[in-house]
């Protein structure tokens, strides 16, 4: 049985979010709370001040993927750039969005036949926080692409006693472990 998070589905770890299954990572700052659903990732900055939807898109084509996007009429769009994002196409747009009056920087990046969204929603416009997308890049690390994920193994006890001494007769010997139960 898994017990807590399947990793395989992404996880933080030490200022970065990472991604097994898709190998790619981007960096989170201390202190955001992070929302990892199946089909996005929220970040919400500590001071709620600015929120980044990330999710994968759906198509193949990096600029008609975009037009689809700035033809939402919530949008008031003014820039838009292709760049490259750690070596990868990517397209840059600042916009507004009108019912909410929030400055909206996009970015699309394309990796691997697969686009990307990064949404940086921000109550003022701001690119303080443009470093977390320009950090997406391809994960490389084996310990993060194989990472599993922890398990609970049910044993049916066959021996009375205490409950050290059972840990012991088992083979579990970790004093952390016995501190923990």
């Amino acid at each position: 049985m898994i017990f807590g998070n399947d990793p395989r589905q992404g996880f933080y770890e030490k200022g970065f979010f990472y991604h097994p299954v898709l190998r790619f990572k981007f960096r989170v700052p201390e202190k955001w709370k992070i929302y990892n659903n199946p089909s996005q990732v929220i970040l919400i900055s500590n001071r709620k001040d600015s929120i980044i939807l990330f999710h994968m898109g759906k198509g193949s084509s990096l600029r008609d993927y975009v037009k689809k996007y700035l033809s939402n009429r919530d949008l008031r769009t003014y820039y838009m750039k292709n760049i490259f994002i750690n070596g990868f196409r990517a397209i840059k747009t600042e916009s507004v969005l009108k019912s909410k009056n929030y400055a909206v920087i996009s970015y699309f990046i394309k990796m691997r036949g697969k686009i990307y969204e990064f949404n940086c929603l921000y109550k003022n416009f701001s690119e303080k926080y443009a470093y977390i997308p320009n950090s997406f890049s391809y994960l490389t690390d084996r310990d993060k692409i194989m990472r599993k994920p922890t398990r609970i193994h049910i044993i049916t006890v066959r021996k009375k006693g205490i409950f050290k001494n059972i840990l012991s007769y088992y083979g579990i010997n970790n004093k952390k472990m016995i501190r923990k139960i």
